[in-house]
């Protein structure tokens, strides 16, 4: 099996002249192979000296208007836009700049989930025994699965992205009745009604009003049977009173 890496790399002076210097801009793409407004990638490879990594190495950059709350270098603020370079031994004949962009921007998700695990038990483990550390991983990889599907399927738009901090309401049961009013709390108690909702018995199908299936033959017999059976000891037993 083949495998290449793909990771990010310091803006240098080097890489900042080699920024400048590009006139190469491509524009970034989304998954869905739409364009990514606002974001362009370059290749720098032949403007920078990458004679120190692995032979076939190459650095792709990208600049974008930056989102609000970005961290930006005093390059970045003179530039007016947000710089980051990866670089990545993938071959040229293999896929484009903007898909080795898009493939990179990717492993940004992993990082998110990696901290969210920080913040749900990912920290210090608990003991020096292994099976005891064990078992505090896999509680904490099971919260971290539940926080992910709860995003996706239970919350609102404005807490897809929330962390678990935002979640809590000052470490308060919001649906114990503390603090209804706060945001959180509004949006756990939503969450929780959806569950509930999702948990109440489905209603009777057509089968199931219309009445029990129609018995073979077989079974009409052996429940004609049962009835002579009990028609007879209601006769013996009426008998026995008179």
């Amino acid at each position: 099996m083949q495998t290449f890496f793909s990771v990010g790399a310091a803006v240098t002076e080097s890489v900042r002249a080699a920024i400048v210097a590009c006139v190469d801009w491509l524009p970034a793409i989304e998954a869905d192979r739409s364009l990514r407004d606002g974001a362009e990638i370059a290749e720098l490879t032949h403007l920078v000296d990458l004679s120190a990594y692995p032979q076939g190495t190459r650095m792709i950059g990208r600049r974008e208007r930056p989102h609000p709350g970005a961290l930006l270098s005093l390059f970045d603020t003179v530039e007016g836009l947000r710089h980051q370079v990866f670089i990545t031994d993938t071959p040229r004949p293999r896929c484009s700049v903007q898909l080795l962009e898009l493939r990179h921007r990717g492993y940004a998700r992993v990082e998110n989930r990696i901290r969210t695990g920080k913040d749900g038990g990912f920290g210090p483990f608990p003991s020096r025994l292994f099976a005891i550390n064990a078992a505090w991983l896999q509680l904490a990889l099971v919260g971290i699965d539940l926080l992910a599907w709860t995003r996706a399927l239970l919350l609102d738009v404005e807490h897809t992205a929330a962390e678990p901090k935002k979640l809590r309401s000052s470490r308060r049961r919001p649906w114990a009745g503390v603090d209804r009013a706060l945001p959180p709390a509004t949006t756990c108690l939503t969450a929780a009604s959806t569950i509930l909702a999702g948990l109440k018995p489905a209603p009777p199908t057509d089968r199931t009003v219309a009445g029990p299936t129609p018995c073979r033959p077989g079974n009409l017999k052996a429940r004609r049977y049962r009835q002579l059976l009990a028609d007879g000891t209601r006769r013996e037993d009426s008998a026995s009173y008179e």
